[in-house]
């Protein structure tokens, strides 16, 4: 549908770039650079709702495949300032919820909890509890606090998942597994990512399988193959066993 939908102008950039978006979740990455390259050389002016989604829309493909520093310069455009006040509130949730992110990727603590805090403020809007408790458990893991940050992270995935948001259930699962690897929970961690890589597969969100790829490389764990892929997916050993 979004393909038969293009054309110039502001409409178009905004169909390239929910087109980045999908890209994004299904670990495009050729297609998603491409498009996120072509609708930011037209420099789409965020001045209203059409504006401002094509850079959110921008800001979410990126995230998807955990560039996160990138995504930054796109939500603050699109939310007008550090308090994304142009945004609604989920979006602002998850705009704060990426600053929040980086912040915690940089172990910068000050300024992870100073995002949380506009976060909190929203701490009883049903469609940013999940959010809030991710990045609760983000911080947690900062600074060391385990057992927090799983509960957390446990209660965020279970809330998402009450209402289907599937995107964000697996973005909890991601969350949950980091906090358990450095808990030395390899095990437990390698056991959850492997059926959120499995759900993810089957809804084409292969954006799960790229990140639970980096998160268990450390810990020397492997996920499933792809269902259907046959022989190319197993290691030369595997090969050799199955033979």
């Amino acid at each position: 549908l979004v393909d038969g939908a293009g054309g110039a102008g502001g409409l178009g950039h905004l169909v390239r770039a929910t087109g980045a978006l999908v890209a994004g979740n299904a670990a495009d990455i050729a297609t998603m650079r491409s498009l996120i390259a072509e609708v930011s050389a037209a420099d789409v002016a965020p001045v209203d709702r059409l504006g401002r989604g094509v850079h959110l829309l921008l800001a979410f493909g990126e995230v998807a495949l955990g560039d996160v520093n990138s995504s930054v310069g796109h939500l603050v455009r699109a939310g007008g300032g550090a308090a994304l006040e142009h945004l609604m509130i989920v979006d602002r949730a998850l705009g704060h919820e990426l600053l929040v992110a980086q912040a915690v990727s940089e172990e910068d603590l000050e300024s992870a909890t100073a995002w949380q805090q506009l976060l909190e403020s929203r701490a009883d809007h049903r469609a940013a509890q999940p959010v809030v408790l991710r990045c609760r458990a983000r911080i947690a893991t900062l600074v060391g606090d385990y057992a927090a940050a799983e509960a957390a992270a446990l209660e965020a995935i279970t809330l998402a998942r009450l209402d289907d948001r599937r995107i964000e259930v697996a973005e909890g699962e991601v969350v949950l597994a980091r906090a358990r690897l450095l808990a030395n929970k390899v095990p437990a961690a390698t056991r959850s990512l492997r059926d959120a890589v499995v759900a993810g597969d089957s809804t084409g969100h292969l954006a799960v399988r790229h990140a639970a790829t980096q998160l268990l490389r450390p810990a020397r764990r492997r996920l499933p193959p792809v269902s259907g892929s046959g022989r190319d997916s197993l290691s030369p050993r595997e090969r050799d066993i199955a033979l």
